[in-house]
């Protein structure tokens, strides 16, 4: 019996998919079918980029975000994280 294998890489293109309503990505503009092309001047190509880069700064700083619109336009927006505190721990 022949058996097949095959690996696959599977890279997410970041895509934001919604936004929190009443938030602050809200706020600054930032849509629904919006493509991060960067965040702070670092390249977005996937999704697993965007978390990275995301994750690398300390939630408090600001991100400068780069997105291609729907109509193929692209604009910047600048977004400030929302801390919220649980248990006495930052969020």
């Amino acid at each position: 019996m022949d058996s097949i294998f095959f690996s696959c890489i599977c890279k997410i293109e970041p895509v934001i998919n919604s936004v929190v309503e009443g938030g602050r990505a809200e706020a600054a503009g930032v849509e629904a079918g919006d493509k991060i092309l960067s965040i702070n001047g670092v390249k977005i190509k996937t999704w697993d980029d965007f978390v990275l880069e995301a994750s690398a700064k300390k939630l408090k700083e600001e991100y400068i975000f780069e997105v291609e619109k729907a109509d193929g336009s692209i604009q910047k927006y600048t977004v400030i994280p929302e801390i919220k505190e649980e248990n006495g721990e930052e969020v």
